[in-house]
């Protein structure tokens, strides 16, 4: 009796030591996925906000560049921060990483320039954009200055961009007008680009000496590097990036005005040859070229034309030239009328949609030079679309297909059809001539039983053949 009450005592003892040995086990893997892994997720989390950042610094380096060539306001978004997902049974260190987004308006620009009057100087003060990450990554700071984002280590700073200031000899220098000030958050900033508020001056010259500030000399004097030429040098010194050419003749100043939201961008143009349609002076040789794609268009009120202008010098791209876009019939219309080429020379422009069939010729012209393209507006093609199968017996189905000829009087439909596992068509139904549009049925048999059939509705136009796409339908066992 006592050996029977010891034993059962050692059994109880026994899943006790258990259980608590179960709760320990659970209790520090608990601790362990606590402690190292949830610091791991989250830093993945805040990884991928970091990556989405710095895309969104690029849009907005892209905006700036558009607003101030192309005119047309745009607005940026900037996700400042990211919160941490909800964790089943553990707890995140934090609700998230808060983002900080700050202008700052201290950036001096001074172009002193010399023409037959005398020596001028025009004095700009532009922004940097900064965004900074408050979390536990050592993510950079991401900064936009001068035209490149900047990745801000405190040490060791470097950008993936190249720099667009000089360009040929040419000098670009983009100007941000924006009033000073400072976001922190864990939601997204807009930040809204206007263009410059005046088209500026245009001065003949005979040389340019550009000085602009900067908190990156290293990065700007790697980017430099190589860029001199003959009759222009740029360098860094004293935090100052400095840009003398004897080569410019002429330049072209934008009015900058600080808006009550947002902020202001231009761009300063400094031209090697006194404007981009001077070619017939025998230094040098513009020209510009048009394009269309596509070059033929269904007239359905839907489809569009890109037209693409490329505007060179000797075979090299002429950044921010004035494009001009027109056509030859008021019947079509084109948008933008004007643009202004990208560092790769190319100005764009859309060919709107139109109902009206016909061909229409667009011109792009750069000054005195120009090239034109045609384009031409279709019928309509005709449009079929498989539909479902239904009646679907042991050795029967009722095919069905929507049709419509659109512009075309008439022609043809039919459906094709085959076993699922057969390589190719094998059967099809009679041509049925249609006009107009509507829909068309047809009960086909002699199917075997249990089997999966692909079929396809057809409509033959102009001796031509479209289909509708395939579907499928398996006969009754």
């Amino acid at each position: 009796m006592k050996r029977e009450k010891l034993s059962r005592n050692k059994e109880a003892v026994s899943n006790i030591v258990g259980t608590l040995l179960v709760v320990v086990l659970l209790t520090m893997l608990y601790s362990i996925i606590q402690v190292y892994q949830v610091p791991a997720w989250n830093k993945s989390v805040e990884m991928e906000h970091a990556s989405a950042v710095y895309s969104d610094m690029m849009l907005l380096k892209s905006d700036i560049e558009n607003a101030a060539m192309h005119e047309t306001p745009k607005s940026s978004d900037i996700h400042l921060g990211v919160r941490y997902p909800t964790r089943m049974f553990f707890i995140n260190p934090g609700v998230g990483v808060s983002g900080s987004l700050k202008v700052e308006d201290d950036i001096a620009i001074s172009v002193t320039y010399t023409n037959a009057s005398g020596t001028y100087t025009k004095l700009y003060n532009s922004s940097r954009i900064a965004y900074e990450a408050h979390g536990t990554i050592n993510s950079p700071k991401l900064v936009y200055e001068h035209g490149i984002i900047v990745r801000d280590f405190g040490i060791g700073n470097r950008t993936n961009d190249a720099q667009s200031l000089i360009v040929n000899d040419e000098l670009y220098l983009p100007i941000v007008n924006g009033s000073a000030y400072s976001s922190s958050s864990m939601g997204t900033e807009t930040l809204v680009v206007y263009p410059s508020t005046g088209a500026g001056t245009t001065t003949d010259v005979v040389s340019v000496n550009i000085t602009l500030s900067t908190n990156y000399p290293a990065v700007w004097s790697e980017l430099l590097e190589g860029v001199s030429s003959a009759d222009t040098t740029a360098y860094v010194s004293g935090g100052k990036i400095r840009i003398n050419s004897t080569a410019i003749k002429e330049i072209t100043l934008p009015v900058m005005g600080k808006t009550q939201s947002g902020m202001c961008a231009g761009v300063a143009r400094l031209r090697t040859e006194k404007s981009v349609s001077d070619g017939a002076s025998g230094e040098t040789t513009v020209s510009v070229t048009v394009s269309a794609n596509p070059a033929s268009i269904p007239a359905d009120g839907v489809s569009t034309s890109k037209i693409t202008a490329v505007v060179t010098r000797e075979g090299t791209p002429i950044p921010f030239a004035a494009v001009n876009f027109g056509v030859d019939d008021p019947t079509y219309t084109i948008a933008p009328d004007s643009n202004r080429t990208t560092v790769n020379g190319i100005a764009e422009a859309i060919l709107n949609e139109s109902l009206v069939i016909g061909t229409v010729t667009i011109y792009a012209t750069v000054g005195t030079l120009y090239d034109t393209v045609v384009v031409a507006f279709t019928s309509e093609p005709p449009a079929v679309t498989t539909k479902d199968a239904t009646n679907i017996g042991k050795k029967v189905a009722k095919l069905n297909m929507d049709y419509d000829f659109k512009d075309y009087t008439e022609g043809d439909v039919r459906f094709r059809y085959k076993k699922a596992s057969e390589g190719s068509w094998t059967s099809n139904t009679t041509w049925v001539s249609k006009s107009g549009s509507g829909n068309y049925t047809e009960l086909i048999s002699g199917l075997a039983e249990g089997t999966a059939y692909n079929f396809e509705a057809q409509l033959n136009y102009d001796a031509s053949i479209i289909n509708g796409g395939v579907k499928s339908f398996t006969t009754a066992a």
